[in-house]
């Protein structure tokens, strides 16, 4: 059997990711794994818990389903740290993280309402 080409082997590798983000994307509940925002197809991204930029994977254990906002601000942050840093902020953290901060609260408060009333 002839090769892959360089083209054709990133190609795959595309399609793999797009595979593994849209499984960690429903076994999430169509939520990004980090603030809990509602993401779709459209609006996922694979992140890369360890990112590979700190070699990390290629692999479906350490791919998740993000917003593009938490995977960027996330970038080779390593993920405790990133959970740490958007749990509780420190006074003086970049405003990226307070914003997932809140959308973090707001998101965790709207899913005890849901369950409250009954919608969940």
């Amino acid at each position: 059997m002839k090769p892959l080409s360089q083209f054709q082997q990133k190609m795959m590798d595309s399609a793999f990711r797009r595979s593994w983000r849209d499984d960690a994307r429903a076994a999430q509940k169509s939520k990004c794994f980090y603030c809990e925002e509602p993401i779709n197809s459209k609006t996922a991204t694979a992140d890369h818990v360890k990112a590979k930029a700190v070699f990390g994977t290629d692999h479906r254990n350490n791919i998740v389903a993000a917003c593009g906002h938490c995977n960027r601000v996330k970038g080779r942050m390593p993920e405790k740290e990133f959970r740490k840093a958007i749990e509780k902020p420190e006074p003086g953290q970049p405003l990226h993280l307070w914003v997932i901060w809140s959308r973090l609260k707001i998101n965790r408060r709207l899913a005890l309402m849901e369950k409250r009333v009954g919608i969940a």
